[in-house]
């Protein structure tokens, strides 16, 4: 396989695997918002038999007599929601050929200036998204920090995320390294 080639099929394993953690990470986030509208509806429900408790407690003598007759109110919510528990597959990685040669190996396929331009995307691309997993995490933490209703699991999504950045680098790295 020529070089040219092998830059090509990663290209395609990166885009495949960009594709991939996105839609993991739009999981997530959708399950963060599933967790938090069944938080809120089991807050609601609480707060609602809460008030009802209060109405029972504060009514007098002759109210609890006339609900032995009558049944009384009727509860307003019903049971209690499970707690959501909710976890993410792993963004599983395409294979990437191990690209090949140095700048010390001779002659190439590739031209230098396309290497050079293609690493230089490549890392302007990798510097965007640095700050992102990081950020996701601390976001994450404070979710399930203050989440006391259910769980989301997400340490794959963020060890994919770490991963496919990883190798963006080291193919930058060795797009750097052959037209030298």
């Amino acid at each position: 396989m020529s070089i040219m080639q092998g830059i090509e099929s990663d290209g395609r394993v990166q885009a495949s695997d960009a594709r991939l953690l996105v839609a993991r990470l739009r999981e997530v986030a959708e399950g963060a918002d599933q967790l938090a509208r069944e938080a809120r509806s089991e807050q609601d429900r609480r707060e609602t038999a809460r008030a009802r408790k209060q109405r029972q407690d504060e009514r007098g003598f002759w109210d609890h007599v006339a609900d032995w007759f009558t049944g009384g109110e009727d509860p307003p919510v019903g049971p209690a929601a499970q707690p959501v528990s909710l976890s993410f597959a792993h963004p599983e990685q395409g294979v990437r050929d191990p690209l090949q040669g140095s700048g010390s190996t001779g002659t190439s396929s590739a031209r230098p200036d396309h290497l050079r331009t293609f690493a230089s995307n490549s890392r302007s691309a990798n510097d965007d998204l640095a700050s992102w997993p990081g950020n996701l995490r601390s976001a994450y933490d404070d979710f399930t920090a203050g989440c006391g209703f259910g769980s989301l699991e997400a340490s794959t999504v963020w060890t994919g995320f770490d991963r496919y950045l990883s190798a963006n680098k080291e193919d930058v790295r060795w797009a750097d390294t052959v037209p030298a």
